[in-house]
């Protein structure tokens, strides 16, 4: 695990360079996703070099906290307010908005903090700081798929080529939204959370062309889509910097290398074309150790007993199957933390889970 996040050091590093024309953000000639104000865009163009960035300008259950310097996306439920990732600012501004944030909702929890976020947000008073989870970081310039740790992720992407699969990429009206909503149709048959889509810390699938989000689909011999994976973008002074992994998603009977196959083949095309960064999302509550930061002790101990629990990775979400993926990167661990002002937060996580529709 590493100790310390590597993303607010994304201000430092130059392109040595130039990006490809894919890299430039468009944002002068296309509408801010999700009918955003266009003032919110540019800021996270400049600003948005994380995980949750992108996906925090696309929910209807978001709103925003603006700033001359910045915004932080929020949603209330019940009487509780949750701010969703870091502050999409630069970092030196990041004191003043918290605090004001705080100040103007009273006593809001942070969820999917970073370690930047996290650490200024301990400095309030009566605040604990609990580990939620690592996201998985792949630094590009040194990445590749090379040596025996990685054996399962080409085994993958073989096993699907000499079976007469094949990869493609899709934008504007080439990507066809009907196979789409087939095949996410068919995936959210095999889920438990069957009627509704999940939200808050996962954003909703367009199947539509979207603003600087990039769409890989897998087909089978027969030219049958039964697979497709899409990518969010991340941006650094005006430009697109990395991806994340927003969406996956499969029909029940495609093979079991059909994801991991076409992500390896995602990060091959983005690592040719000069991208810095690519991160594989929220392992939840995987990983916790909770020697950081003070963290609230009866959320910790509920927690790593959820992440164990064989009933719950059963019947309810598989927190380690989740967790198992990712690490098959053998990527960078970076933990995320979740601050909120109260030790007995069961009502608190109850609307939390409300929020995001699990019931």
């Amino acid at each position: 695990m590493a100790t310390k996040s590597n993303l607010h050091n994304l201000t430092a590093i130059q392109s040595k360079q130039d990006m490809s024309s894919r890299q430039e953000s468009t944002g002068s000639t296309e509408n801010a996703p999700g009918g955003r104000p266009r003032h919110l865009l540019s800021k996270l163009q400049q600003h948005g070099n994380f995980t949750l960035a992108y996906g925090g300008l696309v929910q209807d259950c978001l709103s925003y906290f603006e700033t001359d310097q910045g915004y932080l996306p929020y949603a209330k439920k019940w009487r509780y307010c949750f701010a969703l990732g870091d502050p999409v600012a630069p970092t030196e501004h990041w004191p003043k908005l918290v605090d004001e944030f705080i100040k103007k909702f009273k006593r809001p929890a942070f969820v999917q903090a970073s370690e930047g976020l996290a650490e200024l947000i301990s400095q309030q008073p009566k605040y604990y700081v609990t580990e939620f989870g690592y996201d998985t970081y792949l630094w590009l310039k040194n990445y590749d798929f090379s040596g025996k740790s990685k054996e399962r992720l080409r085994y993958a992407w073989n096993w699907l080529t000499t079976r007469g699969y094949r990869f493609e990429e899709k934008q504007g009206a080439a990507i066809p939204c009907d196979e789409v909503q087939n095949v996410s149709g068919a995936w959210r048959k095999t889920r438990t959370i069957k009627r509704r889509e999940v939200v808050f810390l996962n954003r909703p699938l367009v199947p539509e062309h979207e603003l600087d989000v990039r769409k890989f689909f897998l087909y089978d011999a027969d030219n049958r889509m039964v697979a497709f994976a899409f990518f969010d973008p991340m941006y650094q002074n005006g430009k697109v910097m990395g991806y994340t992994t927003a969406i996956k998603r499969r029909i029940p009977d495609a093979p079991v290398y059909a994801e991991t196959g076409l992500v390896k083949h995602a990060i091959e095309q983005f690592k040719t074309e000069g991208i810095q960064l690519v991160t594989l999302g929220l392992a939840p509550l995987a990983g916790l150790e909770n020697r950081r930061f003070r963290a609230n002790p009866l959320l910790a101990r509920s927690w790593k007993y959820g992440f164990n629990a064989r009933w719950l990775n059963r019947f309810f979400y598989n927190l380690q199957g989740h967790a198992q993926y990712k690490n098959h990167f053998y990527g960078e661990k970076v933990m995320t933390y979740f601050c909120s002002p109260g030790l007995v937060e069961d009502l608190r996580i109850i609307s939390l889970l409300k929020l995001m529709r699990v019931f």
